[in-house]
């Protein structure tokens, strides 16, 4: 229905109500921050999800227009990778953490469990493409639900991806992976392929899989650069979310964080760029430069581009200067690493001030 305020014409009122929308969710994007998550049970958990749910109804009966703009390809990469990338980061460059002695994930842990749910719905609706494009009211019922799903897995409130994971994902997938742990977290795993890669595939091999690779239709060239960049750093990061050790979340967080830029920027430019020879081929490149130890370039984009882009650079500063300190004191009493801890902090911050 055609949507008027003040007397405004229908696209004067349509451009008012998206610029309320964008600081509007700017607003609350900075605020909720600030929101302690809820593991999504609880009584106010439940009550979350109540109003969520509602809220949810709201959105579906939005005007048409401002519907499209949400609950599109744009859309869906804007809410489910702008505002997670940027928390991400954040908590990746933090040395702070919330409790667990009161119920709550670490922040760098709580996104990690985001990007595994984010990551297996990219994974297992890649091939919706085509039957979206058949079936144009299927399209709309998926970009409604997938853009609404995505906000209830990462909202503090709701906290849908600690749920999902609490409730599915650790009684499922982890007792398959449990034997692969070690492996996983050393890195032998990619270790090992990329010693594979490096040493045991020839040039020629490389060039012949190239143009297997080149010649598949482009959709299925996109298909396998997604699949490639979530396969195996989803069980990856299954695993590291079980162990107490913090570095190996905050690993996976870092390359999910890139990985879901460029994921975001295939969606925005894919049907620009979609024509051009190479396309694909630069994004699966780019796939195997964050992804292999080899090239650690995951490490390199969050330092180098990510970092200083959010102005964390002090805050990552403190938090190498806490990991540094915590290997450096290995050996001595609790309380005595305490106290070193501590004081090269103050130190730290006092520099960075």
């Amino acid at each position: 229905m055609p949507l008027s305020l003040f007397g405004l014409d229908e696209e004067a009122s349509n451009a008012i109500v998206t610029a309320l929308m964008a600081v509007g969710g700017l607003i609350i994007t900075f605020g909720l921050r600030y929101v302690k998550p809820t593991r999504g049970v609880g009584p106010v958990g439940m009550i979350s999800h109540v109003v969520f749910a509602v809220f949810a109804v709201l959105l579906c009966l939005a005007p048409e227009k401002l519907s499209d703009l949400l609950f599109c390809e744009a859309g869906y990469g804007m809410v489910g990778v702008v505002f997670p990338v940027l928390e991400s980061v954040r908590a990746a460059a933090s040395a702070e953490s919330w409790s667990k002695q009161e119920g709550a994930l670490r922040d760098d842990t709580r996104w990690l469990t985001y990007w595994i749910a984010a990551g297996a719905i990219w994974l297992s609706t890649e091939w919706l493409d085509s039957f979206r494009e058949a079936f144009p009211n299927f399209g709309e019922f998926y970009w409604q639900s997938a853009v609404i799903f995505l906000m209830w897995l990462q909202l503090p409130f709701t906290d849908g991806a600690t749920l999902l994971y609490d409730k599915v994902t650790k009684r499922i997938a982890v007792p398959l992976l449990a034997p692969y742990v070690g492996k996983f977290n050393d890195g032998s795993i990619l270790g090992y392929l990329a010693k594979i890669i490096g040493v045991s595939v020839s040039l020629g091999h490389i060039s012949f899989l190239y143009f297997l690779f080149i010649i598949l239709p482009s959709s299925v060239e996109r298909f396998v650069v997604v699949v490639i960049g979530t396969a195996y750093p989803l069980a990856a990061s299954i695993v590291a979310v079980t162990t107490d050790a913090a570095l190996d979340d905050t690993q996976w967080l870092i390359y999910w964080s890139c990985f879901g830029m460029m994921y975001l920027g295939m969606l925005i430019t894919e049907d620009i760029l979609n024509w051009v020879p190479g396309f694909h081929s630069l994004a699966l490149s780019a796939v195997c430069y964050l992804m292999l130890p080899v090239f650690n370039g995951a490490e390199q984009i969050f330092r180098g581009v990510l970092v200083p882009l959010f102005g964390l650079k002090a805050t990552l500063l403190k938090r190498d200067a806490r990991v540094l300190a915590q290997t450096a004191t290995r050996g001595l009493s609790e309380k005595q690493r305490q106290m070193v801890v501590e004081a090269f902090q103050d130190e730290i911050a006092k520099k960075t001030a």
